[in-house]
């Protein structure tokens, strides 16, 4: 996938936050393994407010992370 334009809703960014209880350094480099350092060179950070995240989430059957409510989301 080198030199391609790749659009994702989901990144390495999005786990390492996720696994919030780990260390960062750790993620970083189960991460670069994992990507073989191939790490995009642009991000794009959509930020939503409580009420965004919920008329979102409302509109959607849940997964496992979403079921854990907005509190959560706005923790990370």
């Amino acid at each position: 996938n080198q030199n391609k334009l790749i659009i994702s809703d989901r990144s390495f960014i999005s786990g390492m936050a996720y696994a919030k209880d780990f260390e960062n350094d750790l993620l970083f480099a189960l991460n670069s393994f994992a990507l073989e350092d191939f790490f995009p060179q642009k991000i794009i950070f959509l930020k939503g407010d409580a009420s965004l995240i919920q008329e979102r989430l409302s509109q959607k059957e849940l997964d496992s992370i979403e079921k854990r409510g907005i509190e959560y989301f706005l923790s990370v």
